[in-house]
């Protein structure tokens, strides 16, 4: 899950975005809740919530398998992230990974003076990096596109940091589409995040958001295509309630199911 976004350096002519505490955050935050299921199996569910503090922005994601899916593979996955306000800026990340045998703890400390982050694995400090002014982890990285003004044909680059390194992470909508959710059909925008590898655009996975186009960009599915197959991510459940009155559509028209394609 902690890898589900895909890196790439900016292409030229697209400006750096720079997030802001949003004003639909109310002060109780918010939660999103996700079913995983992974090539037609219901393999999970995933959390995701946010919250503004007197530091900025507090963020979290868990995803864990069920008892059947975990006879397979087990995850247990759990990270908490902290952003500097306006514009939205990484000050610290804590992780705890459980994905089958894999299993760690990794921190990461951001000294905005000093324009350095520090990461810990397992208590053990690795490596520090330059950083830049803002940059995201993937999971702040997420929100902070739902804070975009986001519309068709329009791309967006964000400072990420993953690893040892910073990416500029590019952020195209290529359109809309139809997601059909348990309430019935919501209208979307298609979100890509795209990376580059020397470079040529390539990947080993390609993820899509379908995000809502209320003010909320409310991510409605999750797709990661990978090359053993789909894992999605569809949302269950949100606080405050998801989609607002009116989202609903009850025609006919172009749907994405849970593994991203399109049907009619």
């Amino acid at each position: 899950m902690r890898r589900a976004i895909a890196l790439l350096p900016a292409l030229a002519g697209v400006a750096l975005a720079t997030g802001q505490v949003p004003a639909w955050l109310p002060p109780e935050g918010e939660k999103l809740t996700y079913a995983l299921s992974y090539l037609h199996v219901v393999a999970g569910t995933m959390e995701l919530a946010a919250q503004a503090t007197g530091e900025g922005v507090r963020l979290s994601m868990v995803a864990t398998s069920t008892p059947a899916f975990s006879r397979i593979f087990t995850v247990n996955n759990r990270i908490e992230t902290l952003l500097r306000p306006n514009p939205l800026s990484l000050l610290s990340q804590h992780a705890s990974i459980a994905e089958g045998k894999r299993r760690f703890e990794e921190t990461v400390v951001v000294e905005p003076e000093r324009q350095l982050a520090r990461r810990f694995r397992d208590g053990q400090e690795k490596n520090t990096v330059a950083v830049p002014d803002p940059v995201l982890d993937t999971l702040g990285a997420i929100f902070a596109l739902r804070t975009l003004d986001l519309a068709p044909s329009r791309a967006f680059a964000l400072n990420v940091l993953s690893g040892k390194g910073v990416y500029p992470l590019l952020v195209v909508v290529t359109g809309r589409a139809t997601v059909k959710l348990a309430p019935g059909k919501t209208e979307s925008y298609v979100v890509e995040p795209r990376f580059r590898q020397g470079g040529l655009l390539k990947s080993e996975s390609k993820l899509t958001l379908y995000v809502s186009t209320d003010q909320r960009h409310v991510p409605l599915r999750i797709v990661s295509q990978l090359p053993f197959g789909s894992i999605s991510a569809t949302l269950q459940a949100a606080s405050p309630p998801h989609p607002p009155a009116g989202a609903i559509m009850n025609e006919r028209d172009t749907e994405v199911n849970e593994h991203g394609t399109e049907t009619r």
